[in-house]
């Protein structure tokens, strides 16, 4: 199954038909639509979007000069500039489709600026324009695959619902990967998560700081929605009966750690508890909420199976906490985010299997050589599909003072 990725723009979609590698002795990365060779007026801000120094997909996805085909033209403005992105990731992860979508595929659509110096994703104009625009192919396609929908954070109020796509709110470029369908069959879940070039001008070779970035915060590519701290893991990804065991202990100390490590033990400790979005109705615009049920004793959320009347599962956290850690074990990504901030979400898995995941959330704010400390040792020094809650915990206990890790499972049907 192909990812289709489509930018939402005021005239309707324009899907990427192509996105590939340039020669090395082309100078400058560009656009182009329908197969004509013409650049679009956007060539330049993209080949700037591209470049080391500049822009962020060099540094994310490897050096080199690309070229994007589009199904039709795009001439002006930066909201092209997210489903850009995305279309990288998509590519990275080998599942970027040619925009021509068959039943049972994934269509992405996105709209959104990015802020390259503040790796950050920006509010843009127009938002229930393009909805509308968008709004009669994407009730064609829900009949026949899944459709999602990604805007700004900034854009939240300007949504309008459309029946069967589900709308999702970025705020960091990275997180475009966590709702890419999961692709395990084709993904090798180690250390290593680069898929092997065809051909040395089919997928270039990943700068260091590129293969530190994706190992450490997107590589993913699998899940939606921003969360907390999340570590996803399929079924015969390590020792089911130990992964049992790993569970027996306390969120704020580990008993697996070294408990020469001082862990003070001040009140109150950070808790989230976890509040299921149902769908009442035709839609989930009018959701019921519920609490899931979590063992006080090891910080086990009781397992939720996704079904089509589950919208989303929201974290809310405690008073106490100050920031959210996403820790991803099989598909090797850590994402911090620091509190306060719009109430964060559970990506749901698509399609049928059992993923495990992990809620950090923590008491105190995580400076940047902290997290660089624990991406160091979950990917580089440790094989990530094998290691285990109460690793995982012993480490957090040397790098931090006070945290709570939690565990949750979702099913798919």
């Amino acid at each position: 199954m192909a990812t289709h990725v489509f930018i939402a723009t005021t005239q309707g979609l324009v899907a990427v038909n192509n996105l590939y590698t340039l020669p090395g002795a082309v100078a400058n990365s560009t656009v182009t639509a329908k197969g004509f060779s013409q650049p679009l007026p956007i060539a330049n801000n993209y080949h700037n979007f591209v470049k080391l120094g500049s822009g962020i997909i060099e540094e994310d996805f490897g050096e080199g000069k690309f070229r994007i085909d589009l199904s039709d033209e795009i001439t002006q403005g930066l909201s092209w500039q997210l489903g850009f992105y995305l279309a990288h990731a998509a590519r990275h992860c080998g599942i970027l489709g040619n925009g021509q979508p068959q039943p049972g595929d994934h269509i992405i659509c996105a709209t959104g600026a990015i802020n390259t110096a503040q790796r950050r994703v920006v509010e843009v104009d127009h938002v229930p324009v393009k909805i509308e625009w968008a709004r009669e192919q994407l009730t064609l396609w829900q009949s026949m695959c899944s459709v999602l929908f990604l805007l700004p954070q900034a854009n939240a109020e300007e949504i309008t619902e459309v029946e069967g796509v589900t709308f999702q709110l970025v705020e960091a470029p990275e997180e475009v990967a966590l709702f890419l369908p999961d692709h395990a069959a084709i993904r090798p879940l180690h250390k290593s998560t680069l898929l092997p070039a065809e051909s040395p001008e089919q997928v270039p070779a990943p700068s260091s700081r590129s293969i530190s970035y994706w190992i450490a915060a997107l590589v993913a590519c699998a899940g939606i929605a921003i969360i907390s701290g999340v570590a996803w893991q399929w079924p015969g990804s390590g020792n089911p009966a130990q992964a049992q065991s790993d569970t027996q202990h306390q969120g704020v100390v580990s008993s697996s750690a070294d408990h020469s490590t001082p862990v003070p033990n001040a009140s109150p400790d950070p808790a989230l508890t976890l509040a299921l979005e149902t769908q009442h109705g035709e839609t989930c615009g009018a959701a019921k909420m519920s609490k899931a049920p979590v063992s006080e004793q090891d910080n086990v959320f009781n397992e939720v199976a996704v079904n089509k009347n589950l919208c989303r599962i929201a974290v809310l956290p405690s008073e106490a906490v100050t920031a959210l850690l996403f820790i991803g074990l099989g598909e090797q990504r850590v994402v911090l985010r620091q509190l306060p901030m719009n109430k964060p979400f559970i990506p749901l898995p698509q399609g049928k299997g059992t993923k495990r995941y992990y809620l950090a959330a923590l008491a105190d704010e995580l400076n940047e050589k902290t997290l660089n400390q624990l991406k160091g040792y979950l990917f580089e020094q440790a094989s990530p599909t094998t290691l285990t809650r109460g690793e995982v915990e012993q480490k957090l206990v040397q790098l931090m003072p006070r945290f709570s890790l939690y565990q949750h499972t979702l099913s798919g049907e």
